[in-house]
């Protein structure tokens, strides 16, 4: 290694390597415990940099993530409702955003539909209205949250048309419905029955699956599907005229079997039901990857009839015999595919680009509105932001402190040796041996020891990084979700330092030793002051 080295460091002249040789070993010391030791704390203090780097990144993102960087504020309560406008118009204002570091004010709606599970049994769920262009979705989608999304589908500045009646869910919420995330889920049943009972259920395409959501929420839908869903725009979920067709779904793929079952079913109308095959068509309904269906048309030759009155006669039916179909509502065939808004928001979110102002915003909000946002929601945005300003501080101090201790070490280190040797060093200069060059090869040592001990401790780290130990220690007994990656060894912070810790170095060295060398040969042998 010591060849390697006098190459490397342009070492040329014999003499020159055999000094070099001859005091590097001095400074690594018996055994090497002196590098060791360098090496020891080189290691503590980068692991600790670059700990704090991961920490201050995880809490940096978490910051400036939709899921944390928003307040709610209900808008609907009685105390509320009579400044909903006046607050939405107060905050069209850029400059009234900016003063308070917001990004958005977003209306919202949250909904408590029912879903059939894989057993036909029906589940309660939690979900909330998002814009297509919000900013949420970006975190939402993020590949760390993300499960599995359409293979065609890909988020760039807002959600494309064809998905605004779509659905992302959670995982959790999988489970729920009884399947699992190896089943390839793709679609899920809305429960949906009118007033006279009649089932008037309809399947939602699953856009995404993740691992969570925000205000623990079972899944997203977009204002396009609500307002469908709740006939608040002109494309109602269930169409309400008539037609001269029905729909069924079903598992059986033969059109002469499902023939006769329909036929069985409608027998109210089953003369008007073309029989022709070529006037039957079919469709396949992919749910699952264990479960593929079918989708039968059938066209009337006699008669139009709603939803309603053919999802009753079906109904009847079924109360003496269950079919072996079930009515088949086509959400899909007429949609809105402008981008809209919820009409009537019960909630508002306040997306922050940092938490900087919460506080004043709080206070602004109580003093012009007369509206209070709860303490909890506004103390834990504090919190945050608290505790990223105390990392990137301590990290400051972290590097300072331990950038004085290894200079230290390494001054009084060489202090000590070239103190030991002054008369070594009065006879090398009394043959001819120049300042410079001694200054040079003690420059050079300090150098390579330097960086042989900053390269193993940062390969170290590196394999610490790698194995992800400290984030299993996080994970486990702190409580912090999988996607932390609290080590992060290549950035910013550790390349000025190791800079930093280089140049210093040198430049205390080359002082130190100058100090020494600035004294005649005679002094150096004879120790006079």
């Amino acid at each position: 290694m010591i060849n390697l080295l006098a190459r490397l460091l342009n070492l040329n002249t014999e003499y020159e390597k055999l000094f070099f040789k001859n005091e590097f070993a001095v400074f690594v010391g018996k055994n090497n415990n002196r590098l060791l030791r360098l090496i020891s704390i080189l290691l503590l203090t980068f692991l600790a940099l670059s700990f704090a780097k991961g920490s201050y990144d995880y809490l940096h993102n978490k910051m400036n993530n939709p899921f944390t960087n928003w307040v709610n504020l209900p808008i609907e309560t009685d105390n509320n409702r009579l400044q909903k406008n006046n607050i939405k118009k107060h905050f069209k204002n850029p400059d009234e955003l900016e003063k308070y570091h917001l990004k958005n004010l977003k209306g919202y709606n949250v909904d408590n539909p029912k879903w059939y599970n894989k057993n036909g049994e029906q589940v309660y769920s939690r979900g909330r209205s998002v814009d297509v262009d919000d900013d949420i979705l970006k975190s939402v989608l993020k590949e760390d949250n993300l499960l599995w999304k359409k293979d065609d589908f890909v988020l760039e500045n807002e959600v494309q048309k064809q998905y605004y009646y779509d659905v992302i869910i959670s995982e959790d919420f999988v489970q729920s419905l009884n399947y699992k995330l190896q089943d390839g889920l793709l679609k899920i049943k809305y429960v949906n029955f009118d007033s006279n009972g009649n089932d008037l259920s309809f399947w939602i395409n699953v856009l995404a699956i993740v691992k969570d959501l925000p205000n623990q929420c079972d899944f997203l839908f977009f204002p396009n599907f609500y307002n469908s869903v709740y006939n608040e725009n002109d494309f109602p979920i269930v169409p309400t005229g008539k037609a001269s067709n029905f729909q069924v779904l079903t598992k059986i793929d033969s059109k002469q079997k499902i023939l006769n079952e329909v036929i069985n079913a409608f027998s109210k109308i089953k003369d008007g039901i073309s029989k022709e095959d070529a006037d039957i068509e079919i469709d396949t309904f992919v749910i699952s990857k264990t479960d593929q269906r079918y989708v039968y048309k059938f066209f009337l030759d006699e008669g139009e009839y709603k939803h309603r009155k053919l999802a009753g006669m079906l109904k009847k039916t079924e109360e003496q015999q269950p079919n072996k179909f079930e009515y088949f509502i086509d959400v899909h065939s007429k949609k809105s595919i402008k981008s809209e808004s919820i009409t009537n928001p019960y909630e508002y979110a306040f997306n922050f680009k940092d938490l900087v102002e919460v506080r004043n915003f709080y206070d602004f909000m109580k003093e012009k509105f007369g509206v209070s946002i709860e303490m909890a929601q506004i103390e834990s945005k504090e919190n945050f932001a608290f505790v990223s300003t105390l990392t990137l501080t301590n990290s400051f101090v972290i590097l300072a402190l331990s950038l004085i201790t290894i200079i230290i070490y390494l001054i009084n280190l060489l202090s000590t040796h070239l103190n030991s040797i002054k008369k070594n060093l009065g006879t090398y200069k009394a043959f001819g041996l120049s300042n410079a060059k001694l200054n040079s090869i003690y420059v050079k040592i300090v150098f390579s020891i330097l960086c042989i001990g900053t390269v193993v401790s940062f390969l170290i780290i590196l394999i610490i990084a790698k194995l992800r130990l400290v984030d299993r220690l996080l994970i486990t007994f702190a409580g912090l979700d999988d996607s932390i990656k609290s080590i992060s060894v290549f950035n910013s912070w550790n390349l000025v330092s190791v800079v930093v810790l280089i140049g210093l170095s040198i430049f205390l060295t080359y002082k130190t030793i100058n100090k020494i060398l600035n004294k005649t040969p005679g002094d150096l042998i004879y120790n006079r002051a």
